[in-house]
């Protein structure tokens, strides 16, 4: 099996759990720089995803904590969108968030 690096679409659409579903949406709002070395966003990041979610998108998002970051839990985010109470997924998530704020 050949190891390749993912390409930042690809992680995109990465559904690996909170932390990686959420590191990814504070990347795409420019939060990056806040994320510690082990990608984990802090409480007060998630904060401001959750809010953007909500203000610009609709969306409310349960952003899913875990004990730490070595925790094996792998609860992935609930995104709902609240004009139609349906369930998101991730990646329908990232598409609406890509079509605002494209990779630069």
């Amino acid at each position: 099996m050949e190891n390749k690096a993912m390409t930042m679409d690809q992680l995109d659409q990465v559904a690996g759990g909170y932390h990686a579903e959420t590191a990814v949406l504070a990347e795409a709002f420019g939060y990056g720089d806040e994320l510690d070395r082990y990608s984990t966003p802090s409480g007060k990041t998630c904060d401001k995803v959750r809010a953007r979610l909500y203000t610009e998108f609709g969306i409310t998002a349960v952003l899913k904590d875990t004990k730490g970051i070595f925790d094996t839990v792998m609860e992935k985010n609930e995104y709902i969108d609240n004009k139609t109470g349906k369930h998101l997924t991730h990646l329908e998530v990232m598409t609406l968030v890509r079509k605002k704020y494209p990779r630069k």
